[in-house]
C-alpha cells in the first residue's frame, strides 16, 4: 500500500544508541514512503512486511563506514526502524521493522548522493538462513539445565558421545568381549518421525559405556533415558562414589533388564578392598513392554525420604515401582550402561539416548513426556507461544491461546515453520507487530464478529 494522496505528517526513526531518533527530515518527499504487508493474493502465509524510502546522504551520514558520521558503527545491518502517521493529535503506528544495508547511490554529477532504505519486518530474518530446530526432546531437557546430558544423536562417524550439558565427560565405550575397535552405531536407531536417530549399543559381545561427571551433586538424584529394542542382559548403572575401600566403599545402582524373563530389578552393589555385597532393592517384576521395538523413557528415581530411602522406578511417566530402604545415599559420580548379548537368539544390541542426570527428583513428568511425544496434541495457540519463547522470538497473543486446534508432533525443522503450521492449523492471523520486533497471532475464535476495520488492518 501507499501513503494517501493528501499526505498526513509522517514521522521516521531508527534505533541507535539505546534510543528511538527521528531522521524524518532526511526522508526525500520525492520518493513516496512505501509500505507492504500481509498475504499475497491466494497466499497461506503472512508475508514479511516491508518499507521503502529514500534517505539524503550528502554528508556521508547513512554511510555506516564514514568515521565523520553520527552513527559511524551505530548503524548497520539489521537497525530497527519504525514508521508512523500523525492523525487525530496522536502517532499511530504504520510500520516496524529492521533494515538490512545501507547501498550509497549517487547521480552522474555526484552531488546527488542518497541511501535508498529498503526494510523488512521481523519475519525476514526469522526465514532467512535459520537453522532446523533440534527435535523437541532435546530442547526441552537443554531447558531444564541437567546436571549431565548425552544425546547420543552425534553423527555416524563419531566414538566418543560428547556432554551437552553440565560437566561431564564424554560417553565412551569400552570392549570387554569381542572386537574393540567397533564403535556404537550412531544414527542407526530410529525412535520416531519426530525425534532425532541415536545411537546402538557397540555390536560386540559385552562391554560398558560410560560417562564421568565431574562436578558435585546432591545425594538425591534421578536419571532420566530412552531405550528401545529387546536388548541384552543389559543395565543402567549410576555411579554414586566411594574410594573403594572398607570404610568407604564404592557404591552403585543398577536398573536392571531380563530379556529372558521380561523382567526389571534394581539393585545396589558395594565394594570395598576386601568386602562386597548386593542388595536387591526393587525385586524382579513382569513389564514386557519394556522388550520391544518401541522407544521408551525410563527414570529411576532414588531420594531420602525421612530415615529411608524411597527408590522409584518410571517408565514413559507412569510410576511402575516404588520402594523404600535403608542404603546410604551418594551423589552420583558416573553413569554407565552395561550390555552383554550373548548369541542366544534372543537378545539383541538396544538403542539408547537422551541420558539426563538431575539433583532431585527431575523435571516434570508430564512436560518431560510431552516433548517425548512431540508435543502431539497441544494446542496451535500454545505450541506458536512456545515455539516463540525457545527461540527467542517475541510475541503477543490475541484471544485464548487454549482455545485453538490441537496440533500434531513437533518435527525438527526451522522455527517460522512451525509456527506457520500451528497458525494453519488454528486458521488465525499471524502477523507482525506495528509497534514492536515481535510475532502477534490472531486466534481463529477471537476473530469472530469483529468488524471489518480490523481484519483490514491484519491482512
Amino acid at each position: 500500500m501507499t501513503f494517501p494522496a493528501t499526505p498526513l505528517p509522517v514521522h521516521v526513526e531508527i534505533y541507535v544508541d539505546g534510543q528511538w531518533v527521528d531522521i524524518t527530515s532526511d526522508v526525500y518527499t520525492r520518493e513516496d514512503i512505501v509500505i507492504s504487508r500481509g498475504r499475497r493474493d491466494e497466499g497461506t502465509d503472512t508475508d514479511p512486511g516491508s518499507c521503502s524510502f529514500v534517505l539524503n546522504n550528502r554528508d556521508g551520514k547513512y554511510s555506516p563506514r564514514n568515521p565523520r558520521s553520527p552513527y559511524y558503527r551505530k548503524i548497520g545491518r539489521n537497525t530497527p526502524v519504525r514508521v508512523s502517521v500523525e492523525w487525530g493529535g496522536r502517532r499511530i503506528p504504520r510500520f516496524f521493522g529492521e533494515i538490512s544495508a545501507w547501498p550509497p547511490r549517487w547521480d552522474l554529477s555526484g552531488r546527488d548522493v542518497y541511501v535508498p532504505v529498503e526494510a523488512s519486518g521481523v519475519l525476514r530474518r526469522l526465514g532467512a538462513g535459520a537453522e532446523p530446530l533440534r527435535d523437541a526432546l532435546y530442547r526441552h531437557l537443554m531447558t531444564q539445565s541437567p546436571r549431565a546430558y548425552w544425546p547420543l544423536t552425534d553423527g555416524p562417524e563419531t566414538w566418543w558421545a560428547p556432554c551437552v550439558s553440565g560437566r561431564g565427560g564424554r560417553f565412551i565405550p569400552v570392549v570387554y568381549v569381542g572386537d574393540s575397535a567397533r564403535r556404537p552405531q550412531y544414527q542407526e536407531q530410529e525412535l520416531a518421525e519426530w525425534l532425532a536417530p541415536v545411537a546402538k549399543v557397540t555390536d560386540a559381545e559385552r562391554g560398558v559405556w560410560r560417562g564421568q561427571i565431574y562436578d558435585q551433586g546432591s545425594t538425591s538424584w534421578a536419571v532420566d533415558f530412552v531405550r528401545v529394542g529387546t536388548g541384552g542382559h543389559d543395565s543402567l548403572e549410576i555411579e554414586t562414589g566411594g574410594k573403594g575401600t572398607n570404610a568407604d566403599p564404592y557404591i552403585s545402582w543398577h536398573l536392571v533388564f531380563d530379556p529372558i524373563y521380561q523382567e526389571l530389578s534394581v539393585t545396589y552393589y558395594t565394594l570395598g578392598a576386601t568386602i562386597g555385597s548386593v542388595s536387591v532393592i526393587v525385586e524382579s517384576f513382569s513389564d514386557p513392554e519394556s522388550f520391544t521395538e518401541t522407544p521408551h523413557m525410563y527414570r529411576l528415581a532414588v531420594s531420602q525420604s525421612g530415615s529411608n530411602v524411597l527408590v522409584r522406578v518410571y517408565r514413559d511417566g507412569q510410576l511402575l515401582r516404588s520402594v523404600q530402604d535403608s542404603v546410604p545415599l551418594q551423589p552420583i559420580t558416573a553413569v554407565a550402561y552395561n550390555w552383554w548379548v550373548p548369541n542366544d537368539e534372543l537378545s539383541t544390541h538396544a538403542g539408547l539416548g537422551h541420558i539426563a542426570v538431575w539433583n532431585g527428583n527431575g523435571p516434570d513428568l508430564g512436560e518431560l513426556m510431552s516433548a517425548f511425544r512431540g508435543h502431539a496434541g497441544e494446542a496451535a495457540g500454545r505450541r506458536i507461544e512456545r515455539v516463540c519463547a525457545e527461540a527467542g522470538i517475541p510475541f503477543r497473543g490475541i484471544g485464548d491461546l487454549d482455545d485453538t486446534q490441537p496440533v500434531g508432533p513437533q518435527e525438527p525443522t526451522v522455527p517460522l515453520e512451525l509456527i506457520q503450521q500451528a497458525a494453519a492449523v488454528d486458521g488465525g492471523v499471524l502477523y507482525e507487530d506495528r509497534e514492536s520486533a515481535q510475532l502477534v497471532y490472531r486466534t481463529l475464535r477471537s476473530r469472530y464478529n469483529r468488524g471489518a476495520l480490523l481484519e483490514e488492518e491484519e491482512d
